[in-house]
């Protein structure tokens, strides 16, 4: 299958094949990979930074998370590879930016703690992805409260697709690609919600 992501094609059998590559440390084989996803790093850690030399350094961040995702990946748990490169990417430049403000509150002699992340009902599904708990909590609870539609439209936009992409992705309208992620998102914030102790109801 091949979808779309900032404009660029991804073929996720062409992605298995290469993951198989990169644990067997072939040569050439982690080059390749981040030939393949320096355009979704890189506008990863745009969204992160302040300044293009921060977006620079964010982006290597985000390159050495693509390459512990490629090694932790598990193809079993029908999550798309590129989803799971997001999250991680995502989760590693949070904590960098997280670290960097601790830094500069510690050398102002002002002690800040650094947040936590909760799960009470009122935090966003993508907001959970963060942790690396919260990550597996949510592809778990992907695969038992959301339809496949509704899953596929959520990964879809965790990929970063558009609307319209996802909508194309999908063989669906706009309208029902939205309905779709809508609900997602509606239905995990609910099973967030009712699962306080992050464990999935059985």
């Amino acid at each position: 299958m091949t979808t779309k992501n900032n404009g660029n094609p991804f073929d996720e059998t062409a992605d298995k094949l290469l993951l198989l590559a990169v644990k067997a440390d072939e040569p050439g084989a982690a080059d390749a990979l981040i030939r393949r996803y320096q355009p979704q790093v890189g506008a990863i850690a745009a969204a992160y930074s302040g300044s293009a030399e921060d977006a620079k350094d964010l982006t290597q961040e985000g390159l050495l998370a693509l390459l512990g995702a490629a090694k932790s990946f598990d193809p079993e748990k029908n999550v798309p590879f590129g989803a799971f490169v997001s999250v991680c990417v995502a989760n590693r430049l949070r904590s960098v930016k997280r670290r960097e403000k601790t830094d500069r509150s510690s050398a102002n002699g002002n002690c800040v703690p650094i947040d936590t992340l909760e799960v009470p009902g009122g935090v966003e599904p993508e907001q959970v992805l963060l942790s690396d708990e919260g990550r597996d909590r949510i592809f778990l609870l992907t695969e038992t409260v959301l339809s496949g539609l509704e899953k596929n439209a959520f990964y879809k936009r965790l990929l970063g697709l558009s609307a319209d992409e996802t909508a194309e992705a999908l063989g669906v309208s706009k309208k029902s690609a939205e309905n779709a992620c809508a609900r997602a998102r509606a239905k995990l914030k609910a099973a967030l919600a009712a699962e306080p102790d992050g464990k999935p109801a059985e």
